[in-house]
């Protein structure tokens, strides 16, 4: 199964999608040896974030928890739901579980009965698990990681990471924010909050504004999603939601792979 980046909001780059704009060669001659190396990256990046919004346009939104966070341990189980209305009135309903471990070093374990992912912070690992085949592929962290996202669902998992200060502020989805207040949710209490997003007339080939509305619960306190609804007139409803709520220590032998697994080359996808 294709493994890619995740997409945390799938709406962020519609509602403002940006046009390519090549580096002007030839410019900053005299500026040292980089100065083409720079522009070949910077027009490598442009393609990249044009790939990325393609991607948004066509996939409905993929929830992940997000971290490094350390000092809250914490597990639960994820459920993600679609349901989609269509044009003749049939309803569409999708569903998947997995499971979430958090350790108080901030390791990470996302799990399916086919597929587990690893963020391990301590080791500088990332391990892409097959239970079905009890093999494993290791990829090496760099440790200067300031934000990882991991889902897994089926036999598909969605990764990132990224060494950008700040990453999550700066890729936030352009819209209006409303502060809904803070509720006991699931065992745990949460920010609500909303945001709205319009995607103009023609921006996708749409003949009038279409309305994006995301909520979320978040626990500040412990950096960790419980639930999110996602409503989008393209992919209908995609909700969230974190339960069965552990705040103890995950048993450590979750964040490797077992003994009785087989270490494997990581496939390019």
């Amino acid at each position: 199964m294709k493994r890619s980046v995740i997409v945390l909001f799938a709406v962020s780059a519609m509602a403002g999608a940006q046009s390519f704009q090549p580096p002007s060669w030839g410019q900053g001659q005299g500026q040292g040896h980089g100065s083409i190396q720079d522009q070949i990256n910077q027009l490598q990046a442009q393609i990249q974030k044009l790939r990325e919004q393609k991607y948004e346009m066509s996939n409905p939104p993929i929830e992940a928890q997000t971290g490094p966070a350390s000092a809250h341990p914490i597990s639960g189980k994820e459920t993600r739901r679609t349901t989609q209305t269509l044009a003749d009135g049939t309803e569409l309903t999708r569903a998947d579980s997995s499971y979430f471990y958090r350790d108080s070093s901030g390791r990470v374990r996302a799990e399916s009965p086919d597929r587990v992912e690893i963020f391990d912070n301590v080791g500088r690992a990332e391990y892409d698990m097959s239970p079905a085949k009890k093999t494993y592929s290791r990829s090496q962290l760099s440790g200067r990681e300031n934000y990882i996202a991991v889902a897994v669902f089926g036999g598909t998992s969605y990764t990132s990471t990224s060494s950008e200060p700040d990453y999550a502020a700066r890729h936030q989805p352009a819209g209006v924010t409303e502060d809904l207040g803070s509720q006991m949710l699931n065992g745990v209490y949460a920010k609500h909050s909303r945001v709205t997003i319009a995607i103009p007339a023609g921006a996708i080939g749409n003949n009038r504004e279409i309305k994006v509305v995301n909520e979320r619960w978040y626990s500040d306190e412990l950096k960790v999603l419980i639930k999110s609804v996602n409503t989008d007139p393209r992919f209908g409803v995609n909700t969230y939601e974190l339960t069965d709520i552990k705040q103890t220590e995950p048993d450590p032998a979750l964040f490797r792979p077992p003994a009785d697994y087989t270490q494997v080359t990581r496939e390019h996808r």
